[in-house]
């Protein structure tokens, strides 16, 4: 980890572990002794008793159920946040270094070609084609991406065509649009692909 220029916290870790385990055995815990109350209770009523007293017992561990459960899930989406922010191990023969500056380079193959023009970077040139509108992703997702024509296409085939104002796009059609993107939330409505 120390490669990756990244210190992990063992005690920090360590704590939200512990406290995942005693949530954990607190909802078990909880889920046990309802099950076990919704027992009871049966057989009292079977036997013609008065489970009113159990019955609400019941009722109140079912929301401290309730809260454990929110309790549970809210750590283990932290513990899953917090996972995903450490870096994967480097192998060992990777060379430390803080950034790309620091790479060596183990190979090279052939001369790079020599252009007579200045030579674009594919985003430029996926602008200059019309397949890239990073204008209307960063509106619409923030920085760093991109629309293309295709991926508007392929929602654009998950739109209710109904729905949406587009009543004569033919069912059939519709289907295979929806079938070929493989996005589409809607085949139940419509039946079968096939």
């Amino acid at each position: 980890m120390a490669k990756r220029g990244v210190q992990l916290n063992v005690e920090e870790w360590a704590s939200l572990e512990a406290r995942r385990k005693e949530l954990q055995s607190k909802t078990e815990a909880l889920q046990a002794e309802r099950n076990s109350g919704a027992k009871q209770v049966g057989q009292i009523k079977k036997s013609g008793g008065d489970a009113s007293e159990i019955m609400a017992r019941m009722a109140a561990i079912g929301d401290e159920i309730k809260a454990a459960e929110a309790s549970l899930a809210e750590l283990q989406t932290e513990i899953e946040t917090k996972s995903l922010s450490i870096p994967n191990m480097p192998h060992e023969s990777v060379p430390e270094g803080k950034d790309e500056d620091d790479n060596v380079e183990i190979l090279k193959w052939g001369t790079p070609r020599q252009f007579d023009f200045e030579i674009k970077d594919h985003t430029d040139l996926g602008e200059w084609m019309g397949g890239l509108e990073f204008e209307t992703a960063t509106k619409l997702t923030g920085t760093r991406f991109s629309v293309s024509e295709r991926s508007i296409g392929a929602f654009a085939t998950c739109i209710d065509p109904v729905h949406a104002g587009y009543p004569y796009l033919k069912k059939w059609l519709y289907r295979s649009l929806c079938a070929l993107s493989g996005q589409c939330r809607l085949f139940a409505r419509y039946g079968s692909v096939a």
